[in-house]
């Protein structure tokens, strides 16, 4: 007698495994999808910290008190208000210590008192927008209600993003229209 599985053995063991693959899939996935947004918020976070580190350490040297902290495609910038644009800098003062991913873009901006006013985010796949606020505080990063966290990809549902296209990068970080993600 011949030891083995016969065709029909196999082809149901292979249909089985299959079916638990569809079932498990979409699970595995989802869990992917949330620890990769989890860490971006976590990120957001940390620019945060940092942003206030740094507007304290150029407040007690005497530098600016209103200030735009500004990345885009790894590229710290500031506004030359003579010629109405953003420039690239390297001007210390306007630069961030930032550890992890650096295709990560933002813009946060501070009033005279140190209080974010200000923040948005983006690292391609997701972004955050705290929309106009008085004091955002960095327990509001992610919070329900305080401010908006989504995919990229569904940046065209954004009030100042048409449907016909979606935001680029500079387009997100410097939104001024009449909105609640709006600088």
């Amino acid at each position: 007698m011949k030891k083995g599985f016969t065709l029909v053995e196999l082809l149901a063991v292979i249909a089985i495994l299959a079916i638990l693959v569809i079932i498990a899939l979409p699970n595995v996935m989802g869990m992917f999808n949330t620890a990769k947004q989890n860490s971006f918020n976590t990120e957001v976070k940390e620019i945060y910290k940092t942003a206030q580190q740094k507007w304290i350490m150029n407040n007690m040297s005497g530098a600016a008190s209103n200030v735009i902290f500004r990345r885009v495609n790894g590229k710290y910038q500031y506004y030359d208000t003579d010629n109405r644009e953003w420039k690239e800098t390297s001007d210390a003062k306007l630069m961030l210590d930032l550890t992890g991913r650096t295709q990560l873009d933002f813009r946060i901006e501070f009033d005279s008192a140190g209080k974010v006013t200000s923040y948005k985010a983006s690292d391609g796949t997701f972004y955050y927008a705290s929309g106009n606020v008085n004091d955002l505080k960095v327990e509001d990063i992610g919070a329900t209600g305080k401010g908006f966290t989504g995919k990229w990809a569904d940046t065209d549902k954004l009030p100042y993003c048409t449907s016909s296209e979606k935001c680029e990068v500079d387009t997100f970080l410097d939104s001024s229209s009449v909105n609640p993600l709006a600088r």
